[in-house]
């Protein structure tokens, strides 16, 4: 935690007025206070400016900082005698948010995972097997691009499942950060089929989880989206968390050993309503995590038995609601003492779940045709499309086909934007990109607009072990072969 705030013009004038009064009255306590809080500030222009001794500057300004207001505290609010300016400058450090969180840290000894910085976290999935390559993402719509998806090998490495394509487009990405310093991008592992094929075992087992964080944090990029559907079991849910831990620890020792102040991100995808949700272990997990991804979709399907929503809102066969989805499904709703929902996102469709001979929605349905369509593909010729702005829901019918489409419009994403910012959520995703529309109809595009300024965290451009080559210049190998 860097208290920068400590030395801005205003605050920084009490510092030396406060150092200088500290001197002519010869109080050693109050001398050292002030002396370390400049070293501080020297040290964060040190740091700044190639970052040649980062390690020694982190224990420092973390010294610095506990030291600065404990000595202030007893200073001021002990010391009767205590000159204007200290208590001036006390107080206004005292009020700041960043020294309470800044305090927490120091007490729980947790990692700093989150440093949204600027504006809010716009994420979208980039697929291996899609027609969209990355040099043709609007990536000015983005501060997050999820590549999917990565597997594991039954002894718990993971690796990337198709490496010429896997290659270039990790090549392209590289470059696109280069000139885009604040788009992340995090390699995501798992998926639903994974998931369903058992891929996620592993979790359970220590050394096949050390297996998984090595061959992770080799891959480097700017950190890891964990898409498990879903622990089943208490041993499930414990393992996972634990994964998570030791992935936390091994991206600070990568982002120590490199000289970095950014963390590494790490992301999991979960459900919002009650599926398997009580065998998550939140607090150890929220622990390690970067964000929870709120998949807010896929609420009404072909396993329900009458049409409905099949976004994060009003759906009538499940009774999930917009506010339920990111307030009350998910076990402890991942809020921390103070309220905060910074850690969570909302994960939004790029594609409409379909219905087949309905009245309607909530009415029964034969069928559901061709089960998704891509949101470029919305609304289909002849249908009606209805918005209901309280629930923040949309959807198209056709009655003379008797075809129910469910799909977030133009509106709708704005008006779920506005709900994010609302309500202090850290963001959203978005489940597809190469389904989305194009220019102004783009439903990416008017989320972020919505948001204004996106996250402007820094990336990542120094990765431990492998080299990302141009496409002219291949000269390593992405992937390895599945193991049998």
């Amino acid at each position: 935690m860097r208290l920068d705030f400590l030395f801005e013009p205003a605050r920084f004038k009490w510092c030396q007025q406060g150092l200088a009064t500290s001197v002519k009255k010869q109080s050693f306590l109050r001398t050292t206070a002030w002396i370390l809080a400049a070293l501080h500030r020297q040290i964060n222009v040190t740091a700044s400016l190639g970052r040649l001794f980062v390690h020694f500057s982190t224990l420092i300004m973390t010294l610095a900082d506990i030291l600065v207001i404990v000595a202030g505290i007893l200073i001021a609010f002990g010391n009767k005698s205590a000159d204007l300016n200290t208590r001036k400058l006390v107080s206004g450090i005292l009020q700041d948010p960043a020294v309470t969180v800044m305090l927490l840290g120091a007490v729980s000894a947790t990692h700093v995972n989150s440093r949204r910085t600027g504006g809010l976290v716009s994420m979208g999935y980039l697929t291996n097997y899609g027609a969209l390559t990355p040099n043709n993402v609007p990536v000015d719509t983005l501060s997050h691009i999820l590549y999917a998806f990565a597997d594991i090998n039954t002894d718990g490495t993971a690796y990337l499942t198709t490496s010429s394509t896997d290659e270039q487009n990790l090549s392209e990405l590289y470059q696109i950060k280069l000139k885009q310093r604040n788009l992340k991008v995090l390699l995501s592992i798992g998926g639903g089929t994974a998931s369903g094929e058992g891929h996620f075992n592993f979790v359970t087992d220590a050394a096949l989880r050390a297996n998984f964080v090595t061959s992770a944090v080799h891959y480097g990029l700017d950190g890891i989206d964990l898409d498990y559907e879903y622990p089943s079991s208490t041993a499930e849910g414990s393992g996972f968390a634990d994964l998570f831990t030791e992935l936390r620890t091994a991206f600070s020792t990568l982002q120590s050993n490199n000289g970095e102040t950014e963390p590494y991100q790490l992301t999991a995808a979960i459900n919002a309503v009650n599926y398997n949700n009580q065998f998550f272990v939140v607090s150890q997990t929220d622990a390690a995590l970067t964000y929870w991804n709120i998949m807010g979709y896929d609420y009404s399907g072909s396993r329900t038995g009458t049409s409905g929503d099949g976004c994060v809102n009003h759906i009538v066969s499940e009774g999930a609601t917009l506010a339920k989805i990111v307030m009350g499904q998910f076990p402890h709703t991942c809020i921390r003492g103070d309220g905060s929902l910074i850690h969570k996102y909302l994960g939004m469709p790029l594609y409409g779940r379909s219905f087949e001979e309905t009245a309607g929605l909530g009415a029964s349905y034969t069928g559901v045709g061709p089960g998704t369509y891509p949101y470029s593909q919305l609304p289909l010729a002849g249908a009606t499309v209805s918005e209901n702005t309280t629930d923040i829901t949309s959807y198209s019918y056709n009655s003379a086909t008797q075809e129910f489409v469910s799909f977030d419009t133009a509106a709708v994403g704005k008006l779920k934007a506005q709900y994010i910012q609302n309500k202090g959520l850290a963001g959203s995703m978005f489940w597809e990109l190469s389904s989305d529309k194009v220019g102004a109809a783009s439903l990416v595009g008017t989320v972020a607009n919505t948001f204004g300024t996106l996250d402007q965290t820094q990336n990542h451009i120094k990765y431990p072990s492998l080299v990302y080559p141009s496409k002219q210049s291949r000269s390593r190998r992405f992937s390895k072969a599945r193991q049998v």
